[in-house]
């Protein structure tokens, strides 16, 4: 994705909208957080992941549970990653399911 314009996953654009909603700057966020502030725009800019423990970070913050953050981060991360290995040569592989 080095040319391409990075997509945002739907937990950071969720997560934009929270801070938007909640008319909380990224600076104000950050620090709510305990984050560098280039930390949580390289998140929201797609530049970054969410790791684990920014999602426990959100829970406690923000109230809504870690898990929800990682699954729609994960789920969005796998998509990506299924769609660039399929379009691969899969021919060195050996499937034991067709």
């Amino acid at each position: 994705m080095d040319n391409k314009q990075r997509e945002i996953s739907p937990a950071a654009d969720h997560l934009h909208d929270v801070l938007e909603g909640m008319d909380l700057t990224q600076t104000k966020a950050a620090e709510m957080l305990g984050v560098k502030p280039s930390t949580l725009s390289n998140i929201l800019n797609g530049r970054k992941n969410m790791s684990l423990e920014f999602c426990c970070r959100l829970e406690y913050v923000f109230g809504l549970r870690a898990s929800f953050w990682a699954s729609l981060d994960t789920d969005f991360r796998l998509a990506q990653c299924q769609d660039e290995f399929t379009s691969r040569d899969l021919s060195d592989l050996q499937p034991m399911v067709s």
